[in-house]
C-alpha cells in the first residue's frame, strides 16, 4: 500500500496534472501524520501490562534528550554559519524531527504481546515530545519574524497556508521572456502550462525594418555575398588625344599606358561598391 501511495504521488509531481493537486498532496500528507500518532498512542496504550506512564525515569529521559539536544545544538550551529533565519528554523526542524511512523511499522513487524506495548512506547513517547517540543519552537520562531509566514497572520491561516508554495508561485509570475519579433502576427500573448506565466513579444524596429549601421557596410569587393545581384558601370578606359598637324587634317590616336589603367579599374572598383551597397 506504501508502494503504490509513493507511484501515486510520484505521478502526480512528475506529470505537473494541477497545482491545486499538489496542494491537496501536502494536505493529505498531513493528516496521515496526525492519523499515524493517533493510531500509535491508541496502540500503545491498548492491551499488556506495560504501558506508556510505566517506564523509569531512565526511559523519559533518554528518548526525548536527542529531540531536546537536536533542537538546541542545530539553532547554535546554523547562527554560527550564518543561514538566513527562515533556514534556520527549517534545520533545525529536520534534525529534531524523526519518522515515527518507521519505527511503528519495525516494532509491529518484529514484537507481539507485552513487548510490542513496551516498544510501541518509544515512537509514540518521542513523538509526543516532538510535537510538543516543536510545536513551542515554531509558535516562538513565527512571532519573532523567523519564518516565511507574517507574523500578524491568524493561526488558523497559517497552519492551512503553504508560503513556500505561494513564494514560488510569486516568483514564476514575475519570470517575462522578451525576444525579437520576425513576423507581425508573432505578437500573441502566451500562458505557462500552469496558467500563470506571461511571456510578451516586442518588436523595436519601430516598422521600418532592421538596418544595417553604416559601419557595417562592406569596405571591398571580397565581404559582399554573390547572391546579391549588382550592376556594373562601364567607365572608359581609354584617352583620345586629338593632334592637329595641319589645318584641315585631324588624327585621333588611342594611347593607353599603365597609369591609366589603373586608375579606371580604381574608378570601376568604387562604383561598383557604391551600387551594391545601395542594392
Amino acid at each position: 500500500i506504501i508502494f503504490e501511495i509513493f507511484l501515486i504521488a510520484l505521478f502526480g509531481w512528475f506529470e505537473n496534472v494541477s497545482f491545486y493537486l499538489f496542494l491537496c498532496q501536502k494536505k493529505v500528507g498531513n493528516l496521515s501524520g496526525i492519523a499515524l500518532v493517533v493510531f500509535s498512542a491508541a496502540l500503545s496504550s491498548s492491551g499488556g501490562d506495560s504501558q506508556l506512564w510505566d517506564h523509569s525515569w531512565k526511559f523519559y529521559v533518554g528518548v526525548m534528550a536527542p529531540c531536546v539536544l537536536g533542537l538546541f545544538f542545530a539553532n547554535i550551529l546554523t547562527s554560527c554559519l550564518g543561514l538566513k533565519k527562515p533556514e534556520r528554523v527549517t534545520v533545525s526542524v529536520e534534525c529534531c524531527y524523526q519518522n515515527v511512523g518507521i519505527a511503528t511499522s519495525v516494532a509491529l513487524t518484529m514484537f507481539e504481546g507485552d513487548e510490542l506495548s513496551e516498544a510501541m512506547g518509544v515512537p509514540l513517547f518521542y513523538g509526543l515530545v516532538e510535537a510538543l517540543v516543536l510545536g513551542v519552537y515554531c509558535l516562538i520562531a513565527w512571532k519573532l519574524g523567523w519564518t516565511k509566514a507574517p507574523s500578524d497572520d491568524p493561526i488558523w491561516k497559517v497552519l492551512a497556508t503553504s508560503y513556500e508554495v505561494l513564494a514560488a508561485e510569486a516568483k514564476e509570475l514575475e519570470a517575462i521572456e522578451v525576444s525579437y519579433m520576425q513576423e507581425n502576427n508573432d505578437g500573441a500573448e502566451s500562458v505557462s502550462e500552469f496558467g500563470d506565466t506571461i511571456f510578451h513579444y516586442f518588436r523595436l524596429d519601430c516598422g521600418g525594418g532592421r538596418k544595417e549601421p553604416k559601419d557595417k557596410l562592406p569596405t571591398h569587393t571580397a565581404e559582399i555575398k554573390p547572391s546579391i545581384k549588382t550592376k556594373e558601370t562601364e567607365l572608359p578606359c581609354r584617352t583620345d588625344e586629338t593632334i592637329q598637324k595641319d589645318d584641315d587634317t585631324v588624327e585621333t590616336i588611342q594611347s593607353i599606358d599603365q597609369s591609366s589603367v589603373n586608375s579606371c579599374q580604381s574608378e570601376n572598383t568604387g562604383t561598383k561598391i557604391h551600387d551594391e551597397a545601395d542594392v
